[in-house]
């Protein structure tokens, strides 16, 4: 996890089970999570934005707004999954969670938009395919979120300043569903 403005640090925590661990900013610091079940990460004190991804096991992870943050979560299933979630509205935040199950991705406090693609289990903006995968994306500025990995599904929804959401998989569909100021909600899959 990079979080510019304090001061460069360095956390790598591979494998282990319950644990909560609060890092309020430092800044150019580097955050490696690998391997591990019923963690607790959370990350506030920069704006008000606040990312769950509760998965891999009932991991929680929570960042609220800042700029530069870069979290990666690989290898937790049998099947790999990128999820690259940037959020320019603060700086560059980059999100990638490859290969797990009961993913649940939250990120509100920004605007008021709230997009719900559900597909394969039980999901609510789901990009569904990690199986029981929650996603909640409540509007914000320039705010771009690729999910790639399903089949040919993309979902864009550029609103409230310059946010796009894209959800490449699952076939060839495609919704717009503008309302916030430009917003546009694309996707491409299932079927037609």
């Amino acid at each position: 996890m990079s979080l510019p403005g304090f001061a460069p640090e360095a956390h790598t925590m591979p494998g282990f089970a319950p644990g909560t661990h609060i890092l309020p900013g430092f800044a150019q610091g580097t955050y490696t999570v690998l391997g591990f079940a019923q963690e607790t990460h959370t990350v506030p004190g920069f704006a008000q934005e606040t990312h769950t991804v509760p998965g891999f096991a009932q991991e929680t992870h929570t960042v609220p707004g800042f700029a530069q943050e870069t979290h990666t979560v690989p290898d937790f299933a049998q099947e790999t999954h990128t999820v690259t979630h940037t959020l320019p509205g603060f700086a560059q935040e980059t999100h990638t969670v490859q290969g797990f199950a009961q993913e649940t991705h939250t990120v509100p406090g920004f605007a008021q938009e709230t997009q719900t693609v559900p597909g394969f289990a039980q999901e609510t903006h789901t990009m569904p395919g990690f199986a029981q995968e929650t996603h909640t994306v409540p509007g914000f500025a320039q705010e771009t979120h690729t999910v790639p990995g399903f089949a040919q599904e993309t979902h864009t929804m550029p609103g409230f300043a310059q946010e796009t959401h894209t959800v490449p998989g699952f076939a060839q569909e495609t919704h717009v569903m503008p309302g916030f100021a430009k917003e546009t909600h694309t996707v491409s899959g299932f079927a037609q």
